[in-house]
């Protein structure tokens, strides 16, 4: 067979695939949007036959959907400030000027010291204005000066 051969044959299956998908369009179409009509044998049989996934493939997703709530906002890169570091800085904040030594836990299991001072220092991973950070030793000391609220 040559390749013109098979270039016909693959054009004659993509328009039979082309034209079984215009009979189940025009299948679904029919008993979904005629209510009054009583459907035959062969009808209900080709409904049935159709799953949501069908639809879904023939008619693309729905561009749009009800929620009930707005979902919360995703405000970076990672995940949400954990509980632990949440703790550490309502620590902080009620002992105003005083070092606290902050080590990974299970709660907060941040990649290193250093990283983490940083990201206090820009005012990232929870911290924002008024925190200053040391590190000793590869151990994470952590304050709170005031800054701007």
């Amino acid at each position: 067979m040559s390749s013109l051969d098979e270039l016909d044959d693959r054009e004659q299956r993509r328009y039979q695939r082309e034209l079984a998908r215009e009979e189940a369009r025009a299948k679904l179409t029919a008993t979904l949007t005629d209510p009054d009509s009583t459907p035959t044998t062969r009808q209900a049989a080709a409904v049935d036959s159709i799953t949501a996934d069908m639809v879904t493939r023939l008619t693309g997703p729905a561009p749009f959907e009800l929620v009930g709530d707005l979902p919360e906002s995703f405000t970076g890169r990672g995940s949400t400030i954990p509980k632990v570091r949440a703790q550490l800085i309502e620590f902080a904040k009620a002992h105003r000027g005083q070092w606290i030594k902050y080590l990974p836990s299970a709660g907060d299991p941040f990649k290193s010291p250093s990283s983490l001072a940083l990201s206090a220092r820009k005012g990232n991973a929870g911290f924002g204005p008024g925190f200053e950070t040391a590190v000793r030793s590869k151990v994470l000391f952590v304050r709170y000066t005031g800054g701007a609220q």
